[in-house]
């Protein structure tokens, strides 16, 4: 059985323009829900106790407070938090790290309006 993808049909829901906006970043970050909990406070996975505890994506001390577009780029890019310790491999960063730079600054300008959360906060 062959498949083939219709390129040219519409999505069910398209996406906003190719800006680095917190619009943008919105759509992009559905994706990251699934771990980081629908709030992006992170925290321990259920189901699995082998799995790490999932970092904090909204800007309170326990997750992305203090950090720069830079430092949240790099992240993405390297696998290295701001201090220098390596990002869990079960994180996809190599392939997140692979976005545009504008769709990088997108997923940074929607994190910073989300209010501040402790980590693991439902």
């Amino acid at each position: 059985m062959a498949f083939s993808i219709d390129h040219d049909k519409a999505h069910v829901v398209e996406p906003p323009a190719e800006a680095p906006s917190a619009e943008l970043g919105e759509h992009i970050v559905q994706v990251c829900r699934g771990c980081h909990n629908p709030q992006l406070t992170g925290g321990k996975l259920q189901g699995d106790p082998d799995m790490p505890i999932v970092a904090n994506l909204t800007p309170h001390e326990t997750g992305l407070k203090g950090w720069s577009e830079g430092d949240f780029v790099r992240a993405l890019r390297e696998g290295k938090r701001k201090d220098g310790t390596a990002i869990n491999k079960m994180m996809p960063w190599q392939a997140y790290g692979k976005m545009s730079d504008t769709e990088l600054k997108a997923v940074w300008a929607y994190l910073h309006t989300l209010p501040p959360r402790e980590k693991g906060s439902k």
